[in-house]
C-alpha cells in the first residue's frame, strides 16, 4: 500500500467537486491554512469524521547523539499531535 500525496488529494478534491486542479489546489490550502491558523490561536482543532489535532508538552529529556554517542539535552517544546477519529480508526 503507498501513500497518497497532496497530488492525489487534490485530484480527488477537483474530481468530487467538479473544478479545475488549479481551484482545487487553492481549496486544499484554505483547509490546511485554516487548520495551521487555528491551532496557534486555540488548544486544539476538531475536524469531524477526520479526527482531532491538540497541543502536547514533549518534556525536556536527555537524548544521546546516534553518531557520536555523546550524551546532548534537548529542551522541552510544544508538538501538535493527531487522534484519529472513528472513520479513520478502523
Amino acid at each position: 500500500m503507498q501513500k497518497a500525496k497532496k497530488k492525489d488529494i487534490i485530484e480527488k478534491i477537483a474530481m468530487e467537486n467538479g473544478v479545475s486542479k488549479v481551484n482545487a489546489e487553492h481549496m486544499y490550502y484554505t483547509v490546511i491554512n485554516a487548520i495551521v491558523e487555528l491551532m496557534s490561536d486555540n488548544d486544539g482543532v476538531s475536524c469531524t469524521g477526520l479526527g482531532t489535532f491538540k497541543w502536547h508538552k514533549r518534556h525536556a529529556r536527555r537524548a544521546r547523539n546516534p553518531k557520536t554517542g555523546e550524551a546532548v539535552w534537548v529542551d522541552e517544546k510544544m508538538v501538535v499531535k493527531f487522534r484519529p477519529g472513528p472513520k479513520l480508526s478502523n
